[in-house]
């Protein structure tokens, strides 16, 4: 499920941005995947276009009990990328195959590095939404042998474990890669399955609301990218292992509302990695067919104009069931 990186336009009191916003001007990052089966993380440039290079690994080994591999979710501060839960499958935990860990690397990281574990989540849980905010980050629903509502917050500026912060109106998994706006987080579609839009507050311990509808039927494990004054659920897949999906949905941060289909991918995906720079939301890897079929491409599609996605480069090599990105 995906995460932004805060740029301070301008200050306020206690030192919260006026004009604070997530987007990234650099690179962004795809982290694991399961076909195959990798903790590899991946970085592309935002400022031109061209192929993945492989630069770090996450937590563990390729079978290591730490490591997430898949349906994790993810956030990012201005100086490290953030993930959080998944599934370790085949590897058994203290949690059964989901995992409570919390793991960040530096983007000032040199090639080669290992990310560190940092943290726990309130439980082990994977299929989860991953969201940032000014010195947060956060997930939402998930399973882990149950399907949950609990949005769980953790500190970017010290590390140490979740806090359970509030819940969602109702159990979700396999939900969008998530959106966030300068005071909320986005959850869009998801499992049992749903058209719901629904959004919670970063300043309060508040429960989230419903606030809109996708306009195209509910797709699980969407991708999810965010502009300043929008959110945008991309591709997915059907329940029960179905087909993937193309469309490009985006929906009004300043008013509750239903989604608009905009666009569309240049190829079915679900189960993939979403980043999103200042001008473009990016998709990398995922899976054609809505299981077992996984690609590499990268592709971008602009925020200025509602118009389909270009293929921009490839990954090192073909993945899905990954779960959020990150960017700087």
């Amino acid at each position: 499920m995906t995460n932004f990186y805060g740029q301070y336009v301008g200050f306020g009191a206690g030192g919260a941005g006026a004009g604070y916003t997530y987007q990234g001007s650099n690179y962004g990052y795809s982290l694991g995947g399961t076909i195959p089966k990798t903790t590899d993380i991946h970085k592309y440039s935002f400022t031109s276009d061209g192929n993945a290079t492989n630069v770090g690994d996450m937590v563990g080994g390729t079978s290591g009990s730490l490591c997430h591999l898949q349906a994790y979710g993810a956030s990012s501060s201005q100086t490290h990328g953030y993930s959080h839960g998944g599934n370790s499958h085949p590897t058994t935990t203290a949690n059964g195959y989901w995992n409570n860990v919390i793991d960040k690397f530096a983007f000032a990281s040199s090639d080669g590095f290992t990310a560190t574990d940092v943290g726990n989540l309130s439980q082990g849980k994977g299929y989860i939404g991953g969201f940032s905010s000014d010195g947060y980050g956060w997930s939402a629903g998930g399973w882990n042998g149950s399907t949950l509502n609990v949005i769980d917050r953790y500190s970017h500026s010290s590390d140490g474990d979740a806090t359970d912060w509030a819940d969602l109106t109702a159990d979700t998994k396999e939900d969008s890669n998530g959106a966030s706006a300068s005071d909320y987080g986005y959850v869009s579609g998801g499992s049992p399955d749903t058209t719901k839009i629904e959004r919670f507050v970063f300043a309060s311990q508040t429960d989230g609301t419903d606030v809109g509808n996708l306009v195209v039927a509910s797709r699980l494990y969407a991708g999810g990218n965010s502009s300043t004054s929008h959110g945008y659920h991309v591709g997915g897949a059907s329940s029960g292992g179905g087909p993937s999906y193309n469309e490009i949905q985006k929906f009004a941060f300043a008013s509750s509302g239903d989604s608009t289909d905009i666009g569309n991918l240049t190829t079915n995906c679900s189960w993939g990695s979403s980043s999103t720079s200042t001008t473009h939301g990016y998709t990398a890897g995922g899976d054609t067919a809505g299981g077992g079929s996984a690609q590499n491409v990268i592709s971008k599609f602009p925020f200025a104009s509602d118009t389909d996605a270009g293929d921009v480069g490839d990954l090192t090599h073909t993945n899905n069931y990954m779960g959020g990105g990150n960017q700087y």
